[in-house]
């Protein structure tokens, strides 16, 4: 009887790219942590020096996640603004590949659930 086998590393394949300090970077489908983490993050600045470090440094392992080739110090020489862009980037990502995975099993278009 043949054994069988699953290879998960061959499904995280890169899903795009992005320009970061003028070089071109293979952009990654997120963990479940940082999908977790990406979608508690508050969208709204706050005042709080700890509650700041503590989103900053939550963004800048979502990022080196989702853009694992790139030197983690580049991300910290990023403005506000680039940073932002990457993290609504991250979600857009996130959320095309969420759905695009997620189709109803009535319709048998999902690539992990068969028809009835």
């Amino acid at each position: 009887m043949p054994v069988k086998f699953l290879d998960l590393d061959a499904l995280n394949k890169p899903v795009g790219e992005v320009v970061v300090a003028e070089k071109i970077y293979s952009i990654y489908p997120l963990s479940i942590k940082a999908l977790i983490n990406l979608s508690t993050m508050s969208d709204q600045p706050t005042d709080d020096q700890g509650q700041l470090r503590v989103q900053l440094e939550t963004t800048l392992d979502i990022l080196a996640e989702f853009i694992p080739d790139c030197p983690p110090e580049t991300f910290r020489t990023l403005s506000l603004l680039q940073l932002n862009a990457l993290l609504l980037f991250a979600r857009e990502v996130a959320e095309e590949g969420i759905a695009k995975n997620s189709a109803s099993p009535v319709t048998g278009t999902s690539p992990w659930i068969s028809p009835p």
